[in-house]
């Protein structure tokens, strides 16, 4: 994730698309860098369809209370601006999300800052048209180092997608901690189209597969989840 330069290293978690379950994917992630000793904060710039189920109030549920920091909720199922608007509000300007993201990282106790992006990396989050990926960018201007983890899900489109997006990062010099699996448990067949995707996919995005999440776990329990996660998804 770049040069050391004393502050945590950030890992975003980024979909192939909306039915992706990335906050899934940074709950695995969590448990597992805290089984290896670390403290761990989640934040999410901005999510859209939100409701009291989803989102980082989820993912504290399930990891057992990770400090959470979900900036703006918005309910409308819409695209950020586009929710922002229903909602009467203004998104404020990515370098906004950076600044945030520096004063977190550079808090002394934290070890790692995971970035839950359940809008996709480039969704337009503000009012002049800038993605997440313009605050990786301000965020490395600022010398903090960013890593992103593409979660693949298993439709007929994920893998093009995510090699879409690994092509993009690498265009604009963000690097690419690894993909993640994420089944789908409304998709048909989700199992059994993980196995070619699991074979296609280091090729696809030139980056490492580190994890499959699979569909079951929706049903379990918080303490279940802790017990098994850990194991899926390990980042160096």
């Amino acid at each position: 994730m770049g040069e050391d330069t004393g502050s945590a290293p950030i890992i975003v978690v980024t979909g192939t698309g909306s039915r992706v379950d990335t906050t899934l994917a940074a709950a695995a992630l969590t448990v597992g860098l805290r089984d290896e000793g670390l403290e761990v904060t989640v934040t999410t710039p901005v999510r859209t369809g939100a409701t009291g189920t989803n989102g980082l109030r989820r993912l504290s549920d399930l990891t057992g209370g990770t400090h959470v920091h979900e900036r703006i909720t918005l309910a409308a199922d819409l695209p950020p601006r586009a929710a922002a608007t229903v909602g009467g509000i203004v998104l404020p300007p990515v370098v906004v999300h950076a600044a945030e993201w520096a004063r977190l990282v550079r808090r002394p106790e934290l070890d790692v800052l995971l970035v839950d992006d359940p809008e996709g990396i480039l969704t337009e989050l503000d009012e002049d048209g800038s993605c997440l990926l313009d605050v990786a960018d301000a965020a490395e201007g600022l010398d903090l180092r960013v890593g992103v983890v593409i979660a693949c899900g298993v439709g007929r489109d994920d893998l093009r997608q995510a090699g879409l997006i690994a092509a993009v990062l690498r265009s604009r010099g963000v690097d690419i901690l690894g993909c993640v699996i994420v089944d789908d448990d409304g998709a048909a067949n989700d199992t059994a189209a993980a196995n070619p995707i699991r074979d296609q996919l280091p090729d696809a995005c030139s980056a490492p597969l580190i994890g499959h999440i699979p569909p079951e776990v929706r049903g379990w329990d918080p303490q279940t989840f802790q017990d098994r996660a850990g194991a899926w998804l390990p980042v160096a």
